[in-house]
């Protein structure tokens, strides 16, 4: 049998990048004008705090999803379905952003909308590959022994002596 390895895909700049569209999404909600890129508030009008609350939540999420606890492999396929959860939103919110950049603005937005276009791809190619390494994990959870808490379905249970 072959070995099965799982890389753990975390490094400073993606943590980096979520903890700035967790803030980003903040300072959306709670500001009253959140800054001379007014395309959002005019592309997604009275949807904006909608689209800043989804980019807070979407990057908190993976945030957790990345922090949580991997005791054993049924905490490590946990902690990587709530990261995947909360990269595939964030995705969309960058995409819609760097699109609503361009059609809102036009030209002079596209190295903007470059920009954040990357991090929805990146966040999008990092849910594949949390999806390519939870068939592992879901591999080694069927290799690993059931536990004797729990009879099996379908099993008869053993009489005491």
């Amino acid at each position: 049998m072959h070995r099965i390895a799982i890389r753990n895909g975390r490094s400073p700049f993606e943590f980096a990048l979520v903890s700035v569209s967790a803030a980003s999404g903040l300072l959306g909600l709670t500001m009253p004008n959140p800054g001379p890129s007014g395309s959002i508030a005019r592309a997604f009008g009275e949807l904006t705090p909608a689209f800043y609350a989804l980019q807070l939540v979407s990057a908190v999420v993976v945030i957790l999803g990345a922090a949580w606890p991997r005791y054993s492999v049924r905490h490590l396929g946990l902690g990587m379905r709530i990261e995947r959860a909360g990269l595939i939103p964030l995705g969309g919110v960058c995409a819609s952003y760097a699109a609503a950049n361009i059609v809102m603005t036009g030209r002079t937005a596209i190295i903007s909308a470059l920009l954040i276009g990357g991090i929805a791809a990146a966040a999008w190619i990092r849910a594949q590959i949390i999806s390519n390494d939870l068939k592992r994990v879901d591999e080694l959870l069927e290799l690993e022994p059931p536990s004797r808490a729990t009879p099996k379905e379908g099993a008869p249970e053993e009489e005491a002596p």
